[in-house]
């Protein structure tokens, strides 16, 4: 048996569909696998040699040593080559986790045809993509739960095809950088969003749900509101605006609208933080449609007049009571509120779409419209020894700037959480092209398939408002398909189930306190492995596992890793307290008095 058959079986055993793949590869391009001075075998590609012609073992040693931190638990590879850095890695870190991911299969092949590879095939840690899309590492990384991650590659495979390898890593870092400010978002919010979705739980029999809204704007040209200063030039002409297509508005853009005249159709408000309601101070609303979730701050539903619809909440809490009343619909997320604006549009059947305020960018160095709240409250708060100009330099630059090219191909300025954004709507325009998506800010950044479109060609659609009203009164009718008696069936069963872990969890936390270092030698865990099982068991785990999220991650990324008696005991003494705390606070959101 030959190093090719090998080493498919090896693969074969851990990856099944695998085989096939590297079968179906062609054989042809220019492959050499030539010997090395120091007795092994090196690779040249197209002329060029991919690892050290002298001693390329050697070579990957020092490639580990010097590019990967020691606290490192996870490391993409970027190509293979021969194999020899990915092999260092797995000497120099046998508890971390590592994926190659390959683009040229036919490379793979050669090299898979040079070397046993069945240590590295078979390890559990190991895992591969090959002849993947860029895009599709995002798949692999929302399975990886340890913030530590980082990537390696080799220097000739990355020239040799650089257009690959550069959207791979734009595709890895905008990932990263999401959940970065997603799991910093979670520690600070995540009780907010626990007390609110209490607080409004009784809305779930209110609220109509967003997926009955689906394809009932078929057809229509929509304006999407955004509050960046792009805005301003829009203003003028939101009244002509209005009688030819839907106007859908995010909070923070409401008041304008309203100062301008202009009640939008849909005002769109997804944030559970107190002050985004203040977008809404002053803000008369009629008639407009909120769409929001069971998550938002509770003073915002006693501000409108208008229908109320919901789209379905990501945390876990909101999840549960959907399950056992309504499901509500999910919407698209990438962070924003005009993110979540423009998918509820594309829900309800738009094919054109307009956006205004949507800069992504801060032209002339304004972040925000004139006459925001923002800057409402910039003035209000500033002082002699903290002037306005510190909170605009403040909200320009905190944000970690870089400049980017607008759609004039002139430099404008954004920063990284803008560029979260950035990719998620140019991702939406590749996966729905038939969506046109057009900007009407040209001093915005440039979106690749979001053209500039100038305002002055809308003025040529036809006046369709009084259409639209008929829609719009037809929508405006419809009602929530659970009732008050479901809601408070559904919060009385998740109380019982949470009282049940509360008990499991003391009892836990208990045994683990009492615990020495030889029942952790002798393995004399069989009360905790019951107690665990009885959690796993309830429904409200997912629940309280959301409030000790960060601290489920840090455990999940240290599993693999050695731990000495005393440390498993202070770990298991921790989640089991943690957990109890958790569960503590959720029953006390939920018993209290809704004001």
């Amino acid at each position: 048996m030959n190093y090719y058959e090998i080493n498919l079986r090896a693969l074969k055993g851990r990856f099944p569909g695998i085989e096939k793949v590297v079968k179906d590869a062609p054989l042809s391009g220019d492959y050499e696998i030539q010997p090395a001075r120091s007795g092994g075998i090196t690779l040249k590609k197209d002329g060029i040699f991919i690892h050290s012609r002298h001693n390329p073992e050697k070579e990957a040693e020092k490639l580990i040593d010097r590019e990967i931190d020691p606290e490192t638990d996870y490391c993409l590879f970027y190509g293979f080559g021969l194999g020899y850095q990915i092999e260092a890695f797995q000497f120099r870190y046998p508890d971390a986790l590592f994926t190659l991911i390959e683009p040229d299969i036919t490379q793979f092949r050669h090299a898979i045809s040079a070397r046993d590879y069945t240590k590295l095939f078979s390890s559990d840690s190991f895992s591969i993509l090959l002849g993947s899309k860029p895009e599709d590492v995002t798949i692999l990384l929302s399975k990886i739960k340890t913030t530590r991650i980082q990537s390696c590659m080799l220097r000739p495979l990355y020239l040799a095809n650089r257009e690959y390898y550069d959207n791979l890593d734009k595709c890895v870092r905008d990932y990263l950088a999401k959940r970065e400010i997603n799991t910093n978002t979670h520690r600070k919010f995540n009780r907010l969003w626990i007390s609110n979705i209490s607080r409004n739980a009784e809305l779930l029999s209110r609220a109509a749900a967003v997926k009955s809204l689906k394809d009932q704007f078929r057809g229509v040209p929509a304006l999407l509101i955004a509050a960046g200063p792009g805005l301003n030039a829009i203003l003028p002409r939101l009244k002509d605006l209005r009688e030819r297509m839907l106007l859908v508005c995010v909070d923070t853009a409401l008041r304008a609208c309203l100062e301008w005249g202009v009640e939008p159709d849909f005002t769109v408000l997804t944030d559970p933080q107190y002050w985004n309601t203040r977008h809404l101070d002053r803000c008369n609303i009629k008639k407009s449609i909120l769409v929001s979730d069971v998550s938002t701050y509770p003073s915002v539903f006693r501000r409108t007049e208008g229908p109320l619809f919901f789209c379905s909440t990501p945390f876990p809490l909101g999840q549960y009571l959907e399950k056992h009343t309504e499901t509500k619909g999910k919407l698209k997320s990438g962070g924003s509120v005009a993110t979540a604006a423009w998918d509820l549009i594309r829900v309800m059947g738009c094919r054109e779409i307009f956006c205004a305020g949507l800069d992504l960018g801060f032209p002339d160095r304004q972040t925000h419209y004139r006459g925001s709240t923002f800057e409402e409250r910039v003035h209000t708060f500033s002082r002699r020894f903290n002037p306005v100009d510190n909170a605009g330099w403040q909200a320009l630059w905190s944000g970690n700037p870089y400049v980017a090219e607008d759609y004039r191909g002139e430099t404008i300025l954004t920063d990284q959480r803008m560029k979260i954004y950035i990719s998620w709507f140019e991702k939406q325009m590749k996966e729905h092209p038939e969506v046109q998506t057009g900007n009407l800010s040209e001093r915005g950044i440039r979106l690749e398939g979001m053209p500039c479109r100038d305002v002055a060609e809308l003025r040529e659609y036809p006046v369709i408002r009084k259409a639209l009203d008929t829609l719009l009164k037809e929508v405006s009718l419809m009602k929530a398909r659970t009732s008050r008696e479901d809601v408070a069936a559904a919060l009385e069963g998740l109380r019982k189930e949470l009282g049940e872990l509360l008990s499991l969890s003391a009892e836990g936390w208990e045994i683990s306190s009492r615990m020495d270092e030889k029942a952790v030698n002798s393995g004399d865990f069989k009360q905790l492995e019951q107690i665990d099982r009885k959690i796993l068991s309830l429904g409200g785990r997912e629940i309280a596992g959301f409030f000790l999220l960060p601290l489920l991650e840090s455990f999940l990324a240290d599993s693999r890793k050695r731990k000495s008696p005393g440390e498993i005991i202070r770990q298991s003494t921790r989640f089991y307290g943690s957990l109890k705390e958790s569960l503590e606070f959720h029953l006390n959101e939920l018993n209290l008095p809704k004001k």
